[in-house]
Order: structure tokens, then C-alpha cells, then sequence
């Protein structure tokens, strides 16, 4: 379940010695081999010294450095890299590609290889003769360049025509474009079809740039249609505004207001106005106010062209919904002056804790002789009930001891105060802590690593399982027929199993929803492949090609390359993240920027403890992601400015790089103004990202 690069397995001490025997910690080398450093480098002297040569002394010409940094231990192959056969019996190489930091590299060959696929189609793409570039509806736009520019001219050389010749009257430019692949429509656009054919507009359509495509047909029609909307817009006489609950009042006689309602009922400057005269119709049926659709007045106005029009409005568009929160502030403010009669102030407590009664003779024990009219505490004085009873403490819904306050006037005003609405949220978020999935209270546990074995009597890990069990440690005894592996299984969540458990196989009835029970779902894809959603209701999704399919609570989902429990992994890696712009967020954030995938739950428990502690800063975990050899593994080590920023923008942002960030961001880096790290939160953080946050996990 720890993702390696982070926050490393437990193991045994022996392969824990081992590793920090290692001289040096390797890293993985993907394909092609390493050039020797510059003679007079540090590099260069730091292998002269470990050759047992003078500092003077050179490197032979044919040196193979990629040979010594695999004979030291330095780097390691992939497995199914035939340079790995070498060092078979090499102890320095061995020991490293055995070590912890070597299971990192695992996979690293897949996405070498997705690597070279993706440069063949770079590579590709370097024979078009054109950048094709998207072609909307219509053509309007595509008008044959002006006679003896330079374009015209090469548009007669492309057609074997001679410089001083002229083209046709009705020559067709947009043919033209598409034909030489130049431009590329819609896949749902009929002139796509004419081109089915054709090579050069089939190789424009399937290159990478083309794929940036997708989609802008949808994109034009919207704007159309919003354009067209702009238009008929331009026609009202007034720009309406929205009326809330009540009625407007006749504005005073002789301002302004009062004079443009004259003129508008065309009146004399010297008129007036009815007593009874009705302000609000009069603005209602002008089209300068609008009310919600489901306030009973917007019905008088069913055949008003003027009010209609309005309504119809793009402005009207912002007024929906505001009848809601009228009602809502005022419910709110009916709370309020609610709230000012309650005696105390309420606070929340867990369902595990139980608060003791203040020390005697304090002002608090005093405050409670006063309040029951008694001179002392009992000595089995129960406090918490004295605190619920008095409306001072509110507990969960889901709490059991709710319930035995239902009937009791000060913990029920408190309970549904606005104090205690902030309550609702917090005890919602802490539920997965106290409560099980089937509703059971979730007791506390003492042996935070439990070993494989049930501990030895006398140890103090066996006192720890007895507190657990619930049996007396200083005289008590673990039953015979005491099944440890289940007790371990039971009491701690999937996410938190030992190394020894497997959440997906091991998992305990107690964490699953009894109708969901040894139900597994199957997908053909490798894990990472896969975008995980969480929804408004708490539901769990996977987008798969076929659409989105719901994985709230299923103990197995199979992969391609291995199994997983949505439980322990999807749904537990998503419950850590609380808000969008706390720390939890930002932590999910650059970790799915930093390696273009979901995180796996106890990598990022284990960085947001870093940063939440203040042990890291934003900017040192974003350099340890591009210190790892999963981050180096998927962008490349060495790789250019150029390069680094568009694998940004296609690993976070999922699209192609637009030339005016693309340019900016290089020249940021170019120029030193922001290192590698600042770029990548940067990006983690930008406007962009943070919005396909909010789509991934609900969090606004």
C-alpha cells in the first residue's frame, strides 16, 4: 500500500541493514548509456579516486562509464534490459537492484517504451509539410490570398502552375487547404468524409497537434448559439434586474424615477400618478425586473412580450435561484434571534470521548454546585451527561448517545442551533474515524504496528492486544482460540493493514457494505491509466472508455497489472483531502501533477503530514517529487527547458501547450527567474489544474 518513492515499506531488519550498507543509492538507467564526465570535474576525479588512481592521472579513451556505474552499484537496469544479464553475478550490482530504492524502478521500461511511441509519432509528424490547424463551420474565413503574394505564389508552385499564371474564378481554397493537409475539420463534420481518402489530409488528421482538435466544433456551436443570445439581448429597452420578496414603492413625486415613469406612460411633465397606482407591475410589465419562477407573480406576466423578453435574458440568467437564498437568509435570521436564548455556547465532542468532571472546589465545580443546587459531586457524577443535558456539548447524529436526549429541551436547542450546524460537517468528516462502514462503533487500538505473529506472553505488545480485546492485562490471558489475524483484520481499516494482510484478499466483513461483500469488478487497463472521481453524494467513480462506472465500497477492482480495493486505495486516498484550498488539496494536487497519476493513499498521507507539521514547505516536497526516480522515470533526467514544460503541460493540464504560456514559462526558466520545482507547483496551483481538481474530487 506505501508507495515506495515516499514513505518506504517496514521490512526486515536484515534487508534494512543491508540497503544501508549500500555505498551509493542507485539510480535507474533507462536506455542508452552515460557519457564520462569532463576531465577536471568532480565526477571525473570522484572515479579516479574509486579506480585507485593519482588526481592527475586520466581515463582511458574507451572508458565505459555506464559499465562503472553499474559495477558499483550506481544505476540499475530494467529486468528485461539485456544489460542487466551482465552484471548477474556483480555484488554490487545486485545488492542495489535488490534494494528498497531499486523497487522504484519497477515498470520504468513500460514507460520507456510508451516514451519511444510517443516519439515515433513526434517523429511522425515531423513528415507533414504543414501544421494543420482546425477549420470551423463554414469558410467564410478562408479567402484565396490576394494575387502576387507570396502565398498566392505557392499556392500555383504547389500546383505545378507557372508563377505568371492566375487561378480559376472558382477556385476552391478550402478544398485546396484540407486536400495538402493543411487544415483539418471536425470528426463530425461532412466535409471530413470527402477527405477519406486522402493522404495528406488523413495524416493532418491523426497527428498529435490535430488531437488538440477535439471538441472545438461543440466549443463554436456553444458560442453561436451564446452570440445569438447576445444579440437579441441588444433589443431590450432595459437591462432587468431581479425582484425579490415584496413590492417596489412609487418613487417620490418630482425626482427623476418619478418623471421617467410620466414620460413612459405618456403623461404631462404636471401630471401625477393614481394613488393605487402599482410600481411594481408597471416595472414588471416594462421588463425592468424579473421574478423567480416560482414566485407566483412571474405568472401574470405568461403573454408579456416586454417582462418575457426579459426573463429570457442572458442577464436573467444569474437572478435563478436567488428566491432560495432569500428563504434561506431568512430561516437563517429566524435562527439567529433563536440562537441569543441559548444559556451556552455548544461544543462537539467524538463519539469515543467522555469528558471528566473538574477538579474540586475549581470555578468550573463550583459553577456545577450552583447550577444542581448540591453541596459535592458524587463520586460516579457523570459529566458528560451533566454537559449534554445542559445544552453545553452536541454529539454526532450518528452518535448513539444522541438519542437518549431526544426529549430534552437544552441539548435539543442546542443541537439544532447554528452553532451546531458547523458540528454536522465536522462530525461527517471525522465519521470514517469512530464509525464502520456498518454502523458499528470503532474501538481504540494500542499496537500501532502489529507483528505477523500474536505477540509472546509477558511482552508488552501482548499487553497492548489484551487492552485491545478488552481484557484485564495485568491478570488476564489471550483465549485459546483467540483468531489473531481476524482481530487484526477487524480493527483496523483496509488502508492501515500490516504488511502482512492484503486489503484486497484479507479484508474484514466489518469494512464492507453487506451487499457489496466479495463483489470485484474487472478492467482490461494497467491502474494508472484510469482517472478516479469522487461525487457530491459520496459516491466513488472510475471513467473508463465506455463512460463512468460506480466503485463506491467493491472490495476487488482488477487491473491489468495488479488488484486494488477501492476501499483501501480509491476511497482512502480521497478521505484525506478536505478542502480544495487547505493543505490536504494542495498535497493531492502536486502529487497527481508531479506523477500523472492518482495517488496511492499512503504516499499521500505521508506528504501531507509533512507539510500539514510544517516539517516540508510546499517547495520542498515539490523537489523531493523531482528528486524521485518516478518523477525523473516518467519526464526523463536530462531533459531540455523546452521539453520539461511541455511534459507539464501534457501531464497536468492534459493538452498541448499554447505558445504564448509555453514561451513565457521557458523563458522563466531560461532566464532563472523560476527553477523546475516553482514550475510544477505553479502548475499544481494554476486556475486550470485546480479546476480539474474540483471536477475530480467535488471540492469547490
Amino acid at each position: 500500500m506505501t508507495h515506495e518513492l515516499h514513505k518506504p515499506k517496514p521490512v526486515e531488519l536484515d534487508q534494512a541493514k543491508n540497503d544501508d550498507d549500500l555505498k551509493y543509492v542507485p539510480v535507474w538507467q533507462g536506455l542508452g548509456d552515460r557519457e564520462t564526465p569532463p576531465k577536471g570535474s568532480v565526477q571525473y576525479q570522484e572515479v579516479l579516486e574509486a579506480l585507485g588512481k593519482d588526481a592527475d592521472e586520466e581515463l582511458a579513451e574507451d572508458f565505459d562509464y555506464t559499465d562503472y556505474l553499474a559495477s558499483t552499484g550506481q544505476i540499475v537496469f530494467s529486468e528485461d534490459d539485456p544489460r542487466a544479464q551482465k552484471y548477474a553475478d556483480n555484488e554490487n550490482y545486485q545488492a542495489a537492484a535488490n534494494s528498497q530504492v531499486a523497487e522504484a524502478f519497477k515498470g520504468n521500461a513500460e514507460r520507456e517504451k510508451e516514451r519511444e511511441a510517443e516519439q515515433i509519432r513526434i517523429e511522425k509528424d515531423k513528415d507533414l509539410k504543414y501544421v494543420p490547424v482546425w477549420q470551423g463551420e463554414g469558410d467564410v474565413t478562408r479567402i484565396i490570398p490576394t494575387k502576387g503574394s507570396n502565398e498566392y505564389q505557392e499556392i500555383l508552385e504547389e500546383l505545378g502552375k507557372n508563377p505568371d499564371e492566375e487561378l480559376s474564378e472558382d477556385f476552391d481554397y478550402t478544398d485546396y487547404l484540407a486536400s495538402t493537409g493543411q487544415i483539418v475539420f471536425s470528426e463530425d463534420d461532412p466535409r471530413a468524409q470527402k477527405y477519406a481518402d486522402n493522404e495528406n489530409y488523413q495524416a493532418a488528421a491523426n497527428s498529435r497537434v490535430a488531437e488538440a482538435f477535439k471538441g472545438n466544433a461543440e466549443r463554436e456551436k456553444e458560442r453561436e448559439a451564446e452570440q445569438l443570445r447576445i444579440e437579441k439581448d441588444k433589443d431590450l429597452k432595459y437591462v432587468p434586474v431581479w425582484q425579490g420578496l415584496g413590492d417596489r414603492e412609487t418613487p417620490p413625486k418630482g425626482s427623476v424615477q418619478y418623471q421617467e415613469v410620466l414620460e413612459a406612460l405618456g403623461k404631462d411633465a404636471d401630471e401625477e400618478l393614481a394613488e393605487d397606482f402599482d410600481y411594481t407591475d408597471y416595472l414588471a410589465s416594462t421588463g425592468q425586473i424579473v421574478f423567480s419562477e416560482d414566485d407566483p407573480r412571474a405568472q401574470k406576466y405568461a403573454d408579456n412580450e416586454n417582462y418575457q423578453a426579459a426573463a429570457n435574458s442572458r442577464v436573467a440568467e444569474a437572478f435563478k435561484g436567488n428566491a432560495e437564498r432569500e428563504k434561506e437568509r431568512e430561516a437563517e435570521q429566524l435562527r439567529i434571534e433563536k440562537d441569543k436564548d441559548l444559556k451556552y455556547v455548544p461544543v462537539w465532542i467524538s463519539p469515543t470521548e467522555e469528558r471528566e468532571a473538574p477538579p474540586k472546589n475549581s470555578t468550573q465545580y463550583i459553577e456545577i454546585l450552583a447550577e444542581l443546587g448540591i453541596e459535592e459531586l458524587e463520586e460516579d457524577f457523570d459529566y458528560t451527561d451533566y454537559l449534554a443535558s445542559t445544552g453545553q456539548i452536541v454529539f454526532a447524529d450518528y452518535d448513539p448517545r444522541a438519542e437518549k436526549y431526544a426529549e430534552n429541551e437544552n441539548y435539543q436547542a442546542a443541537a439544532n442551533s447554528r452553532v451546531a450546524d458547523a458540528f454536522h460537517v465536522k462530525a461527517e468528516k471525522e465519521r470514517g474515524k469512530y464509525i464502520d462502514p456498518n454502523g458499528g462503533i470503532i474501538k481504540a487500538i494500542y499496537i500501532e504496528t502489529p507483528p505477523k505473529d500474536i505477540p509472546i506472553e509477558g511482552t508488552d505488545e501482548y499487553k497492548l492486544l489484551l487492552w485491545e480485546i478488552g481484557v484485564d492485562p495485568d491478570s488476564g490471558v489471550i483465549p485459546e482460540d483467540f483468531d489473531y489475524k481476524e482481530h487484526i483484520a477487524k480493527t483496523r481499516r483496509p488502508k492501515d493493514y500490516p504488511d502482512w494482510l492484503d486489503p484486497v484478499e484479507d479484508i474484514d466483513d466489518r469494512w464492507v457494505d453487506p451487499l457489496k461483500l466479495n463483489t470485484s469488478k474487472t478492467f482490461e487497463k494497467e491502474f494508472e491509466e484510469y482517472q478516479f472521481f469522487r461525487r457530491s453524494d459520496g459516491s466513488f467513480e472510475i471513467k473508463t472508455e465506455e463512460g463512468f462506472d460506480d466503485i463506491t465500497g467493491i472490495p476487488k477492482l482488477q487491473f491489468a497489472d495488479k488488484a486494488v480495493s477501492a476501499i483501501a486505495e480509491i476511497e482512502a486516498t480521497f478521505n484525506q483531502v478536505t478542502a480544495k484550498e487547505d493543505h490536504t488539496g494542495q498535497m493531492f494536487r502536486l502529487y497527481n501533477a508531479a506523477f500523472n497519476r492518482f495517488p496511492d493513499s499512503d504516499g499521500l498521507e505521508y506528504w501531507i503530514e509533512k507539510n500539514g507539521s510544517g516539517e516540508n514547505t510546499e517547495r520542498q516536497v515539490a523537489e523531493s517529487f523531482l528528486a524521485s526516480n518516478e518523477f525523473k522515470g516518467k519526464y526523463g533526467e536530462n531533459i531540455s527547458n523546452e521539453q520539461y514544460v511541455k511534459t507539464l503541460y501534457q501531464n497536468i493540464l492534459d493538452r498541448e501547450s499554447d505558445t504564448e504560456g509555453y514561451n513565457y514559462w521557458v523563458g522563466q526558466l531560461n532566464n532563472g527567474v523560476e527553477d523546475r520545482s516553482e514550475l510544477l507547483l505553479g502548475f499544481a496551483e494554476s486556475a486550470e489544474n485546480k479546476s480539474l481538481f474540483t471536477e475530480m474530487t467535488g471540492f469547490e
